[in-house]
């Protein structure tokens, strides 16, 4: 089963999801079919986190966001995969996914950006906080992928108040990479709302080139190009072209961009960053000749 709040809008008449976005957060369970995922009924926050809850062995909850051209049907996939592997990597916490309304269309990327942008302030109240404040003692983290980077900073920006999550995890992320910086916006946010930053990067990303060059008139992306070369003390950049070039047999444009999640070295990593081991002390990273670390799994 996948835990998953959702802010696509529901049709009750065909008792379905769509790809329009919702002025309402809903709480789903969602369970395998013959016809693809299967949800019960919405339930109240406190429900749903109670058996969010009753997952876990460890108090921490993370975050999946997914990134545009997602429907609701491959989030649940890739929910599920990530479910099985970090339990094989030794995670024991709970798993939930931010189900935003990404049409599974890769040619409206402008619209869905917007959309991105749109629901997260959802994001922030329903989930992030949500969690925070009703999960006491529970660490809160967050995994964002490609497009669901730009959600979750947006989120992360508009946090007030007190308090921050622990860790925040990018992959491929198609965000300005420029924003990342000390003293910038991006960077700032990250200083001050988790315990630490981890951005994974693959230079042969060819999603991410054709983001740079098509949609930001050339400008560098996180995930492609990596941080810039100052940034906040607790935000660390991991190298991934040689992981992604041993590991991916059958390179397409479409893997160079998610084969994270095919990989066994970036579980590995990914379940020590949520344990909260230091970075010098990752087995699966070695020093780069830029002193950064380069994923080596």
């Amino acid at each position: 089963m996948a835990f998953i709040f959702s802010r696509r809008a529901y049709l009750p008449a065909e008792s379905r999801f769509t790809n329009s976005a919702s002025g309402t957060t809903r709480y789903l369970r969602l369970v395998a079919s013959d016809a693809g995922p299967h949800g019960g009924p919405a339930m109240s926050p406190t429900d749903w986190l109670a058996m969010v809850q009753d997952t876990a062995q460890t108090p921490d909850i993370l975050i999946f966001v997914h990134g545009y051209n997602t429907s609701q049907a491959a989030l649940w996939r890739r929910h599920m995969v990530l479910k099985l592997k970090l339990v094989e990597n030794g995670y024991k916490g709970a798993l939930v996914s931010y189900d935003w309304p990404s049409d599974g269309d890769r040619l409206r990327y402008i619209s869905e950006r917007r959309e991105a942008k749109a629901v997260s302030t959802a994001f922030l109240a329903d989930g992030i906080l949500m969690l925070l404040t009703r999960a006491a003692g529970y660490r809160v983290h967050i995994l964002a992928h490609s497009m669901g980077a730009y959600l979750t900073l947006r989120a992360l920006a508009a946090f007030g108040g007190v308090g921050r999550v622990d860790q925040v995890i990018f992959t491929a992320a198609d965000i300005n990479s420029a924003w990342m910086g000390s003293g910038v916006w991006g960077g700032m946010v990250m200083q001050r709302r988790c315990l630490r930053f981890t951005n994974y990067h693959n230079p042969d990303d060819k999603v991410l080139v054709l983001s740079k060059n098509w949609f930001h008139s050339g400008a560098e992306r996180a995930g492609l190009e990596g941080l810039p070369g100052r940034t906040p003390p607790n935000c660390r950049d991991v190298y991934c072209a040689r992981q992604y070039q041993i590991g991916t047999a059958a390179r397409t444009l479409a893997r160079s961009h998610n084969w994270y999640f095919e990989d066994s070295g970036f579980y590995r990593d990914l379940s020590m960053t949520l344990a909260g081991v230091k970075a010098a002390q990752m087995p699966t990273r070695v020093a780069t000749n830029k002193g950064g670390q380069a994923l080596y799994a």
